[in-house]
């Protein structure tokens, strides 16, 4: 298991909402919502040390950053973040989360979200380097710049926890 970050060092948690019907009111769907339980509780087991998290102010994102700040155990709720709209400008944004000193976490949608991105940390985006429902971009503050980590997508950690799941129950 991955201890988590240094409390030195600050990361930047950026999320894609969950998936959600457009025709329901724009809320997310049950597997949606099994998905960023999931993904929240891969990262609440590195105890990254989040102390805010963000959010677009659309129903899919604010559910989203709930089921995250639930399962983090934050111990206040999310916090509409303005400029993170689908197809608002990153850099504003860019410059607010890097003038923040402190880790946080942001739900938000495409095509937004791989512009901060690319804005950010542009060696992560690439073609296998996608925002699907409920993946998360992780990236570290080094040597005054932000610095990819790691994707992480809902669908490999239910396919990884399906195979560790075989492989104890045999």
């Amino acid at each position: 298991m991955n201890p988590g970050p240094k409390k030195t060092e600050r990361r930047l948690y950026l999320i894609r909402h969950g998936r959600y019907d457009p025709e329901a009111g724009s809320g997310l769907t049950e597997p949606g919502k099994s998905e960023c339980k999931n993904v929240a509780g891969w990262l609440a087991a590195r105890d990254p040390g989040v102390s805010s998290i963000f959010h677009s102010g659309k129903k899919r994102a604010l559910e989203t950053a709930e089921i995250f700040a639930a399962v983090l155990r934050m111990k206040s709720g999310p916090i509409i973040m303005p400029g993170t709209s689908p197809n608002d400008d990153p850099d504003p944004v860019a410059a607010s989360l890097t003038g923040m000193n402190e880790t946080l976490l942001l739900v938000s949608h495409l095509p937004f979200l791989e512009r901060l991105v690319h804005r950010l940390a542009p060696d992560a985006v690439g073609p296998e380097n996608r925002f699907l429902p409920c993946s998360m971009a992780v990236l570290a503050f080094r040597h005054n710049a932000w610095t990819f980590e790691e994707w992480i997508h809902a669908a490999s950690l239910t396919l990884k926890k399906n195979t560790e799941s075989k492989e104890e129950n045999p």
